[in-house]
């Protein structure tokens, strides 16, 4: 959630990283917006998340247009490590396989959705509650869509895909191929 400072000019985000609970999920912005930490974006720490999966941000920058990525961290209930990237569109601060899966059919649609759209298309697709709103909204804090971030992220490893990208873009490809003018047809989540 992104909240106002007491010093104009400053922002101050608070985020979460989530796959269940990432405990030091490195974040990055993602100037390049192609959905890895390369170059110069190793350098762009934005926040390293605490035990219960939060980060936070401070900064003069204008963050109107960043993109926030993450891979890494140790998911906190069984110890294990994160290896999927997680990925937040602009004025997303949560990172977890269900943001990750609407900046996905928001780059599949190539500039023909919103953001508020791509996340309408995936909750519908998921059969997730329209009510949450995924760009504040921490998985964590609901069990139905910790159990549907769940299933995203067990899928998209177990194909052998070392970062789960793969799965993601052609879920997405799925999503918006089944909803080109409304959000009401449900895909089911493939499981390998």
């Amino acid at each position: 959630q992104r909240t106002s400072p007491a010093t104009a000019g400053w922002n101050v985000i608070i985020g979460s990283a989530s796959d269940g609970a990432l405990q030091g999920a490195a974040v990055y912005i993602d100037a390049n917006t192609n959905g890895l930490i390369d170059g110069s974006e190793a350098n762009t720490t934005v926040g390293t998340s605490d035990a219960a999966g939060n980060y936070s941000w401070v900064t003069q920058q204008d963050i109107s247009g960043v993109r926030l990525i993450s891979q890494s961290g140790t998911e906190i209930v069984n110890n294990a490590p994160n290896f999927l990237i997680l990925k937040a569109l602009p004025g997303y601060y949560n990172l977890n396989p269900i943001t990750t899966l609407i900046a996905a059919v928001y780059d599949n649609a190539a500039g023909s959705l919103t953001a508020a759209q791509a996340e309408a298309r995936v909750e519908a697709a998921l059969n997730l509650p329209a009510a949450n709103d995924y760009s504040t909204y921490n998985v964590s804090s609901s069990l139905p869509t910790q159990q549907v971030a769940g299933k995203l992220a067990l899928a998209a490893l177990l194909p052998g895909d070392d970062n789960g990208a793969a799965y993601f873009t052609a879920l997405a490809a799925s999503i918006n191929a089944s909803s080109p003018a409304n959000t009401a047809n449900q895909v089911d989540l493939p499981l390998p």
